[in-house]
Protein backbone atom coordinates (compact mmCIF):
# COMPACT_ATOMS: atom_id res chain seq x y z
CA UNK A 1 0.00 0.00 0.00
CA UNK A 2 2.94 2.49 0.45
CA UNK A 3 4.19 1.77 -2.73
CA UNK A 4 0.98 3.31 -4.38
CA UNK A 5 0.86 6.54 -1.84
CA UNK A 6 4.26 6.78 -3.14
CA UNK A 7 3.14 6.94 -6.65
CA UNK A 8 -0.11 8.87 -6.23
CA UNK A 9 2.05 11.93 -4.02
CA UNK A 10 4.59 11.91 -7.15
CA UNK A 11 2.20 11.88 -9.95
CA UNK A 12 0.38 14.60 -8.30
CA UNK A 13 3.85 16.39 -7.79
CA UNK A 14 4.22 16.23 -11.64
CA UNK A 15 0.87 17.85 -12.24
CA UNK A 16 1.36 20.56 -9.97
CA UNK A 17 4.66 21.32 -11.48
CA UNK A 18 2.80 21.20 -15.26
CA UNK A 19 0.35 23.14 -14.45
CA UNK A 20 -0.42 26.01 -16.74
CA UNK A 21 1.56 24.51 -19.68
CA UNK A 22 0.62 22.94 -22.59
CA UNK A 23 2.47 21.03 -25.89
CA UNK A 24 0.54 21.09 -29.26
CA UNK A 25 2.15 17.86 -30.64
CA UNK A 26 2.34 18.14 -34.84
CA UNK A 27 2.35 14.65 -35.67
CA UNK A 28 1.37 14.65 -39.08
CA UNK A 29 2.22 17.39 -42.13
CA UNK A 30 2.35 17.67 -45.68
CA UNK A 31 5.85 17.59 -46.72
CA UNK A 32 6.59 19.88 -43.18
CA UNK A 33 8.57 18.84 -40.28
CA UNK A 34 6.46 17.64 -37.22
CA UNK A 35 7.62 18.45 -33.74
CA UNK A 36 5.85 20.43 -30.58
CA UNK A 37 5.13 23.92 -29.91
CA UNK A 38 5.29 24.47 -25.65
CA UNK A 39 1.89 26.93 -24.81
CA UNK A 40 1.28 28.29 -21.66
CA UNK A 41 -2.69 28.43 -20.71
CA UNK A 42 -4.45 30.91 -18.57
CA UNK A 43 -7.42 29.12 -16.73
CA UNK A 44 -9.35 31.91 -15.99
CA UNK A 45 -9.62 33.45 -19.36
CA UNK A 46 -8.79 30.27 -21.77
CA UNK A 47 -6.27 31.60 -23.69
CA UNK A 48 -3.57 29.84 -25.09
CA UNK A 49 0.00 32.22 -25.07
CA UNK A 50 3.44 31.73 -26.31
CA UNK A 51 5.97 30.15 -23.97
CA UNK A 52 8.06 32.65 -23.64
CA UNK A 53 5.11 35.21 -23.85
CA UNK A 54 5.02 37.14 -20.35
CA UNK A 55 2.34 36.11 -18.64
CA UNK A 56 1.12 39.99 -17.84
CA UNK A 57 1.80 41.20 -21.73
CA UNK A 58 -0.91 42.55 -23.46
CA UNK A 59 -3.74 40.42 -25.27
CA UNK A 60 -2.79 40.00 -29.28
CA UNK A 61 -4.65 42.69 -31.34
CA UNK A 62 -5.50 43.15 -34.95
CA UNK A 63 -4.06 46.13 -36.83
CA UNK A 64 -7.66 46.67 -38.34
CA UNK A 65 -8.82 47.26 -34.50
CA UNK A 66 -6.41 49.73 -34.07
CA UNK A 67 -6.81 51.88 -36.74
CA UNK A 68 -10.36 52.37 -35.91
CA UNK A 69 -9.78 53.23 -32.41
Amino acid sequence: MRCYANRCSAMAQRVSMSEGRADVIFAKNRQGPTGTCPLRFTDHTTWFRDAHEDELSPAWTRPDMMEAA
